[in-house]
């Protein structure tokens, strides 16, 4: 194949296939020229190339329009900032739930520290007075002692009320 590096009429071709009048609509002298003329076959070989390349691309699929795209571009970028200005929050809020959970077991090991230690002072002060307080005192004592279910609806309040703070305070600051 001879290759000629320029022709007179190609700008003359190129636009006839770029405005698809190729070859119905160009005169018979202009189809004659591309007959005999290698530089100009070879632009209609690749322009054939072009067009048969850009129609199996457009049957594969539609490309959404450049404001959709762009659209959906502005609101991710807009989700991930909200991402990220939000994880200071989150951090803090586990750390907040974290410390409410520290406090509220250290609370309830020292009420119950305290509850164990008052019952025998409360015994021993309660032994001293009369013999009607003593009695009414012992017999308190004696309950609290005994694992009462006073003291065991406190012990099982308390530790749930532990177990559910943090849940508590999720549900208090979540949005959602």
């Amino acid at each position: 194949m001879t290759h000629t590096t320029h022709c007179d009429r190609e700008a003359e071709l190129h636009e006839a296939v770029v405005l698809d009048w190729w070859p119905a609509h160009v005169d018979e002298e202009l189809r004659a020229h591309v007959a005999e003329c290698a530089c100009c076959r070879d632009l209609l070989e690749v322009a054939g190339a072009l067009r048969a390349e850009r129609a199996a691309a457009t049957a594969q699929g539609r490309i959404p329009p450049a404001r959709i795209v762009w659209l959906r571009s502005h609101l991710r970028d807009r989700e991930e900032a909200v991402r990220r200005a939000t994880r200071p929050i989150t951090i803090a809020h586990a750390i907040a739930i974290a410390v409410t959970a520290v406090v509220a077991w250290e609370a309830l090991r020292r009420a119950v520290g305290w509850a164990w230690d008052a019952r025998s002072w409360l015994g021993a002060s309660l032994s001293g007075v009369g013999t009607f307080l003593a009695s009414i005192g012992q017999s308190a004592v004696a309950g609290v002692t005994s694992g009462s279910a006073l003291w065991l609806t406190l012990l099982v309040a308390a530790a749930a009320a532990v177990a559910l703070a943090p849940v508590a305070i999720y549900l208090a600051v979540s949005e959602k």
